[in-house]
């Protein structure tokens, strides 16, 4: 929520300089105007995964806080607060969130978001700060978090936003922070790779606290663990899944230690979902299905609807039969549940694999109203699925743009992927070798690199069982 302080200097920032050559460690996101900043703190939540990014309220409305919200990768609905200021006092940091707390007894929209976010302009390293976000943590049911300079800064640069960069502090900031991304990666990565990340990272220490404190206080161990994985996640992309996952599952084991059964479930829920939409093999995590399956009758029927679809997922590939049963947990949750999206997405692409094409064309409807609700990429792939499957919507003009290459071009790159994919389906190989050829420049152009297969596994993934099955059928 804006003040005084926040709006000064509303007008046309003055230029933004550039960077000294040493010692500037976090983006000067105080030197630019409020709304810029809110503007550019939106762009940064949906870089990060968020979907569904709308501010919230119009001038003169009951704001309780809130200047934006959004929905996390793992389908959670998040509130988040701007603060451009030269210093945020604790006190008004409890304010925000006493306003934040009011609004869910008063408005649908705040009561439906489950965490709180503060962005914050400036480094979050003042004691008193630091304390009260731990007071105010304790005291309230809802996480609180505080995203500031730093926190921004690395999501900005771990996600390789050049044209946000370039967009809000020009050229020198991109020259200097961009140039030579994986030269200066490579020195921490081989680091990783020979002491392992959580040496690597200066995570001993919060690791062992983690461990004795499993024992006494499960709930304290749960945090230190995702603390841990959230660190390995961010300062080790790519790599480091199968090492932040470990941390993942632990923080869940202590959850349930605690007697927070809906909390450990919510965190393999989002381990799961993770593990089958961003790996190019679709697999869980090893643990996370049994974990799921001891929480079973602690849990409500739509957690216990949720856990089903991805167990019963993870089976899919050597029992194929198992996609009704899929089918039906997606019925049971129905479109509007958070976990919707990513289940619809799973179903239809499954469903395409298998040539099971009645199972997308009975659910139409559910599937898009599912897609609506999922970020760019989920939409795209589903509508993407239900055009293999012969419906008629988005998919044909998500195809239509790629080949026009009026898409961004990662989405140039999977929706050319899985055009080419259909055309060999349908015998077309020339168009199929058209399609694959600009498929490999958009992602070259994209420097997808490693990331390529998590963007594109379903490619791989259906291609390779389809093959597979047809052969055996053969």
């Amino acid at each position: 929520m804006s003040t005084t302080d926040d709006r000064e200097n509303q007008g046309e920032p003055v230029s933004v300089p550039p960077p000294v050559t040493t010692t500037e460690t976090e983006f000067p996101f105080h030197k630019l105007g409020w709304d810029k900043f809110e503007r550019l703190c939106q762009d940064i939540v949906q870089a990060d995964g968020f979907k569904n990014v709308h501010r919230y309220g119009k001038p003169g409305q009951p704001q309780h806080g809130i200047d934006f919200t959004g929905v996390s990768a793992a389908g959670v609905w998040t509130a988040f607060q701007v603060r451009r200021k030269k210093k945020l006092p604790a006190s008004e940091l409890e304010t925000a969130v006493r306003n934040y707390a009011k609004g869910k007894t008063e408005s649908s929209v705040v009561n439906r978001t489950r965490v709180f976010i503060v962005c914050l302009s400036i480094e979050a390293n003042e004691q008193r700060l630091q304390e009260k976000l731990a007071v105010l943590n304790e005291q309230h049911p809802f996480p609180i978090e505080i995203w500031d300079s730093v926190k921004l800064t690395r999501v900005l640069l771990l996600r390789d936003q050049r044209n946000l960069v370039n967009r809000n502090f020009g050229d020198a900031w991109v020259n200097k922070l961009f140039s030579t991304p994986r030269r200066h990666l490579e020195p921490v990565v081989s680091e990783a790779f020979r002491i392992g990340p959580v040496e690597a990272f200066g995570l001993t220490e919060k690791v062992e606290e983690a461990d004795r404190l499993v024992q006494t206080s499960p709930e304290e161990a749960s945090e230190a663990y995702g603390e841990v994985a959230t660190e390995l996640r961010e300062r080790f992309p790519g790599y480091a899944n199968g090492y932040a996952n470990h941390f993942g599952l632990k923080r869940a084991k202590s959850l349930k230690d605690a007697e927070k059964a809906d909390a450990s479930h919510d965190a393999l829920m989002e381990l799961a979902i993770r593990s089958l939409v961003e790996q190019a093999e679709p697999q869980l995590f090893p643990g996370v299905a049994s974990a799921l399956r001891d929480l079973h009758d602690d849990v409500d029927e739509t957690r216990q609807a949720r856990a089903e679809a991805v167990r019963f997922f993870d089976d899919w590939c050597e029992r194929p039969h198992v996609l009704k049963y899929i089918a039906q947990c997606f019925d049971t949750l129905g479109p509007e549940d958070e976990y919707a999206p990513a289940i619809a997405m799973l179903l239809a692409e499954a469903a395409v694999a298998d040539r099971e094409f009645g199972v997308v064309l009975d659910r139409v409807d559910c599937l898009q109203r599912a897609s609506m609700q999922g970020d760019r990429q989920t939409c795209l792939r589903i509508n993407l699925a239900l055009a293999d499957a012969g419906s008629e919507g988005l998919g044909k003009e998500f195809i239509r743009q790629a080949e026009l290459s009026q898409l961004p071009a990662q989405e140039n790159a999977y929706v050319l992927l899985r055009a080419a994919l259909r055309s060999m389906w349908k015998g077309d190989l020339d168009c199929s070798e058209r399609q694959y050829r600009m498929a490999l420049k958009w992602a070259l152009d994209a420097d997808l690199d490693l990331d390529v297969e998590k963007a594109l596994w379903s490619l791989t993934a259906l291609g390779t069982i389809s093959r597979l099955r047809k052969n055996a059928a053969g």
